[in-house]
């Protein structure tokens, strides 16, 4: 009898825990297609500015350019979240 009902308290704990898996799974995708969203309405707004976009773009090139020199070595700790970003992105 106590080999049945911890087989039964183990198929409760992992039907549990797929249910909790398949929460997390529902939660990332709606915060990927909220984050793509998000990030359309920006490049759209960018898009929208006409002319004026490409030296807003050539100055937060040199302003970025400007931090990346004095902070390299922050700048360096923070390269694998960027990269993971821009791939979740591409």
């Amino acid at each position: 009898m106590p080999a049945t009902l911890a087989m039964n308290e183990l198929a409760a704990r992992k039907q549990l825990l797929i249910a909790e898996s398949d929460l997390h799974r529902q939660m990332l995708a709606t915060s990927t297609a909220q984050l793509r969203q998000g990030w359309s309405s920006v490049s759209g707004l960018a898009g929208g500015l006409g002319g004026g976009s490409r030296w807003l773009l050539l100055g937060g090139l040199a302003l970025g350019g400007f931090l990346a020199v004095r902070h390299w070595r922050s700048l360096l700790r923070w390269a694998p979240s960027v990269l993971g970003a821009w791939r979740m992105f591409r």
